[in-house]
């Protein structure tokens, strides 16, 4: 490929990355609508986010099980994008506690596959042609925050505006996906491999464990960390909230851009393990410093801990997977993230946070991510696999 069409082809991967994060930023403030919009409990939004995520344990699995065989994986990603644009305009449309269950189901069948199929497709060509995976998210990182700090500071968070807004971002990100170099599902053309292999590969195992067990933490947070900084126990307010999710994304920069770099001198196990650690301290500080301004300062650890953890995660996957299996791989990591561990997290969360305050069950939050790390420390220690 010539210098133009590579960096062309670079350009569209950035491009398509930052209108997903983009919206993603928008999205972030379901909690805040279903609390301030139909006026949801908390138990309330709990169960509609839980019934939301029960779709989410099992789509991504289905679509990367579909991109795998597919002659594109691009169309199928364009497909779970264009389906999440379409279904988040259902959501405004009734206050009805059935009927915003039920537009949630619909957008959680596409919306949750997005970041697999994405994950699989940008991998892919990072590495046959020599990108930078980090560097190609930068951009995404800033669109978040602009997007956060847009909707917080002027769009009303009870309103259909918001799920507009979503829904033009998504239908956007098309257009750049479209040019991208096709990248093959490597089962298409009648080829087929025993989907059991997948699961017999132990290191992949100790990983998914891992992102589950991690994932766990950061679902409830990003469940209930918005309804937790408006709340009174913080006092925050929705303007406040958007520079706090700003600033956290902006913090991601560095640590994205430099990726490659670090990795490269340290080790994907030993990255991954700081950022763990990091996010263990993230959730300690949340919970014992409840102040609206200190939290927006403690949350730009982000940039350090969970966005590296994830892209250390994802590009572990694309490594140690054979080829066949690598949308499905990362289309399961994908369903634990944003399918079981939502589904617990913010059907038990709402429960949790109904008799216990934000607070506390952020600082057991840390530590449990804390021991989590340790654990995975040994792990890495004993099978040798620490200086990976």
């Amino acid at each position: 490929m010539n210098r133009t069409g590579s960096s062309h082809g670079y350009g569209c991967l950035a491009a398509g990355s930052a209108l997903y994060y983009a919206g993603c930023g928008a999205y972030t403030y379901l909690s805040v609508y279903l609390k301030t919009g139909p006026g949801f409990t908390t138990a309330q939004i709990g169960i509609l986010l839980a019934m939301g995520q029960v779709v989410a344990s099992v789509a991504p699995l289905f679509w990367g099980y579909v991109a795998d065989r597919s002659k594109n994986r691009n169309a199928i990603w364009m497909l779970v994008v264009a389906g999440a644009a379409a279904g988040a305009l259902l959501v405004p449309l009734s206050r009805q506690f059935l009927f915003v269950a039920a537009a949630l189901l619909f957008v959680n069948c596409f919306q949750s596959s997005v970041t697999g199929l994405q994950d699989s497709v940008s991998t892919e060509l990072c590495a046959s042609r020599g990108w930078d995976l980090g560097r190609s998210r930068v951009l995404g990182t800033l669109a978040y925050a602009v997007s956060t700090f847009a909707v917080g500071a002027y769009l009303s968070t009870d309103s259909w505006e918001m799920f507009a807004l979503y829904s033009a971002i998504f239908a956007f990100s098309l257009v750049p996906i479209a040019m991208l170099p096709k990248v093959p599902g490597y089962q298409s053309g009648g080829r087929r491999v025993p989907y059991r292999l997948l699961f017999q590969n132990r290191r992949l195992a100790a990983i998914f464990l891992v992102s589950f067990a991690i994932c766990l933490t950061t679902s409830f947070y990003y469940s209930f960390f918005s309804v937790y900084f408006i709340s009174p126990e913080v006092g925050g307010t929705t303007a406040l909230f958007g520079i706090c999710n700003a600033l956290a994304s902006l913090a991601e920069c560095p640590g994205v851009f430099f990726f490659s770099k670090v990795e490269r001198k340290i080790g994907l196990s030993r990255l991954m393990l700081g950022a763990m650690g990091f996010l263990a301290l993230r959730w300690l500080l949340i919970g014992l410093v409840p102040n609206p301004y200190a939290l927006i300062f403690i949350n730009m650890l982000h940039g350090v801990s969970y966005g590296v953890t994830a892209l250390a995660v994802t590009l572990y996957i694309n490594r140690v997977v054979r080829p066949e299996f690598r949308a499905s791989a990362q289309g399961f990591n994908t369903m634990l993230v944003y399918g079981f561990t939502r589904v617990i997290a913010s059907l038990f969360g709402g429960f949790l946070s109904s008799a216990f305050s934000f607070s506390a069950i952020f600082v057991v939050l840390g530590i449990v991510v804390a021991a989590v790390t340790a654990g995975y420390f040994v792990y890495l220690r004993r099978t040798g696999t620490l200086a990976e």
